[in-house]
């Protein structure tokens, strides 16, 4: 019993060790609310933990017709989604999202009860204006 808590312990700490070092935004979303999240998510939003964590996705979006959209997009398409996010200042940042779950989701039927992990790399600037541009970057 000792060697599992051990292998368990150690097997945490290198995950946290992980999701500490990623320049990426990572949260654990469950109906549409932020659960948890890493600290490069905190520094790309400009929000605490204490601002996020029991929150709806929304806050991070620029309109309502952006989030439906884009949590559509996000369970019905294995590809990263690109879109502008909200930062608490008001400025935005351009990412792309990608989110996982391991069961399918009907966001057609309102089904958006299963949890995702949802992934936010930073575009950079050129990058980006290629991309909203229809071109794809190099």
């Amino acid at each position: 019993m000792v060697e599992i808590i051990d292998t368990l312990d150690s097997e945490l700490g290198m995950l946290r060790a992980i999701t500490r070092s990623l320049p990426i935004g990572l949260c654990y979303v469950h109906l549409r609310e932020f659960l948890w999240v890493n600290q490069f998510m905190l520094d790309m939003t400009g929000y605490t933990q204490g601002e996020l964590l029991g929150t709806k996705t929304r806050r991070i979006y620029e309109s309502d017709e952006e989030y439906n959209r884009i949590e559509k997009l996000l369970t019905t398409s294995k590809a990263g989604v690109v879109t502008n996010i909200v930062k608490k200042d008001g400025s935005k940042v351009t990412v792309m999202i990608h989110a996982i779950t391991d069961e399918n989701i009907n966001p057609d039927a309102g089904d958006f009860k299963k949890p995702l992990v949802k992934t936010f790399s930073v575009i950079p600037n050129e990058i980006a204006k290629l991309l909203a541009n229809g071109c794809n970057p190099p």
